[in-house]
């Protein structure tokens, strides 16, 4: 009698069709709107771009230079937060220069992307973003 193989969860192919065009086009609104006129938006924006691209290849060590320059364009983002976002400044040539480099790098890779993890990390994001209710909280208020 054969041993019986492993099961192994195959991800579902859901048909995402544009979404790579879409990030590309998001992300370079968002790199213009930083650079002419900084805000919030662009911002967050630019912001869950990178996220999403990050959490993809988060664990694929074929990209591993790629993550590492997303995640140099993320550190120049944090430190220029507070300057574009609060003081509505924009920022100097050598602060968003690490963010080109990323927007670039996500540029090269990603047709080579997997559009189902893409949508995968999109949706892990949106749930780690939704507010919290607390479940003990809600009770009834039904008299006895």
């Amino acid at each position: 009698m054969k041993p019986r193989k492993h099961y192994r969860p195959r991800l579902v192919r859901i048909p995402v069709t544009g979404l790579r065009d879409q990030i590309a086009l998001h992300m370079h609104a968002a790199l213009v709107c930083l650079e002419a006129n900084p805000g919030q938006d662009a911002f967050d924006g630019l912001g869950a771009i990178f996220n999403v691209i990050g959490l993809t290849i988060e664990h694929d060590s074929r990209l591993s230079h790629e993550a590492r320059l997303i995640a140099g364009g993320a550190a120049a983002m944090n430190q220029i937060e507070v300057k574009v976002c609060q003081h509505k400044l924009a920022p100097q040539d050598h602060e968003i220069a690490p963010i080109r480099i990323a927007v670039n790098a996500i540029d090269r890779i990603l047709p080579w992307l997997d559009v189902s993890r893409m949508h995968l990390a999109q949706m892990q994001l949106r749930m780690l973003q939704r507010p919290t209710t607390n479940v003990l909280s809600t009770h009834s208020t039904r008299s006895v």
